[in-house]
């Protein structure tokens, strides 16, 4: 049985999405002691969602408006194609893998997140919302396989998993996997890769460089460019290597943040951004 603590929902749901929302939804809910237990939320349109706390964005977002990120998570259902595949890298609790799946009964989703920490909350998820279609791993998706590497979560900001002991210094062991490997293994062609993974982005894409070269039809790539995580991550020096390495494989690479995903002329290298890699042949 699945233990209901605190299980709740915000009457901020109700209201409609506006400029400003989230920080005025603070006021209200300042006391940070009320946000740091685990819960059950009561999200938009039924979903349920199981977090550490309320603390990071992602919980918290959840609790507020019953959705995060609406604009991926309202792209990625209209976009896949019927009965497609999403490959959702550094799933987390399954913020938008779950969405997706539920109003995409006719896909499959394929779901990785490396903690296990995190990911016993995406397993609970998963049940919370009866997912045949979500397929979980509780894995660490690298360009290679089989390793046993740190993963460094902090249990208050749960969405800030990574490779860097940047927000807390405490461990867990986690075993790698390249999507090279999986999908061979798996028999899966993607429609679109989703990749969340604090800087490691082109550890992520060297790992599908065999599947990315071999097949005629090149899923979208969704990923996110943070200067300071790539510098963390992979040195200030090669902070651009992720897009780069899209370009060279021949995707064209588009701002998803912006209101008509505009293409860049070349790698960001500053800010941080929310991009979509598509080959165009």
């Amino acid at each position: 049985m699945i233990p209901l603590e605190k299980y709740e929902s915000s009457w901020f749901q109700w209201l409609p999405l506006f400029k400003g929302k989230l920080r005025l939804s603070r006021f209200f809910y300042r006391n940070k002691a009320n946000l740091a237990s685990p819960r059950i939320i009561s999200a938009r349109k039924g979903f349920q969602f199981k977090v550490p706390s309320l603390i990071d964005s992602i919980g918290y977002e959840l609790f507020i408006n019953g959705i995060y990120e609406t604009k991926l998570v309202n792209y990625l259902i209209s976009a896949i194609p019927q009965n497609g595949v999403l490959i959702d890298v550094g799933a987390n609790i399954g913020a938008i893998s779950i969405l997706v799946a539920k109003r995409r009964s006719d896909i499959k989703v394929h779901a990785f997140e490396a903690s296990p920490f995190i990911f016993s909350f995406l397993k609970v998820n998963k049940e919370l919302n009866k997912l045949d279609n979500l397929y979980i791993y509780n894995n660490a998706v690298h360009n290679t396989d089989g390793a046993h590497m740190n993963f460094y979560a902090p249990q208050d900001q749960f969405g800030k998993g990574s490779f860097s002991q940047t927000y807390t210094n405490k461990a867990e062991s986690v075993t790698t996997i390249s999507l090279d490997t999986f999908l061979l293994q798996n028999d899966i062609k993607p429609d679109i890769i989703k990749v969340d993974v604090q800087g490691y982005e082109i550890n992520v894409f060297k790992g599908m460089q065999s599947f990315l070269q071999s097949t005629s039809k090149k899923p979208e790539i969704i990923f996110e460019f943070e200067d300071w995580a790539e510098s963390i991550a992979i040195g200030k020096e090669n902070i651009t290597a992720a897009q780069q390495y899209l370009l060279a494989l021949g995707y064209s690479i588009y701002e998803f943040d912006k209101p008509k995903m505009s293409k860049i002329s070349h790698p960001i290298t500053i800010g941080s951004r929310e991009l979509i890699a598509r080959f165009l042949p």
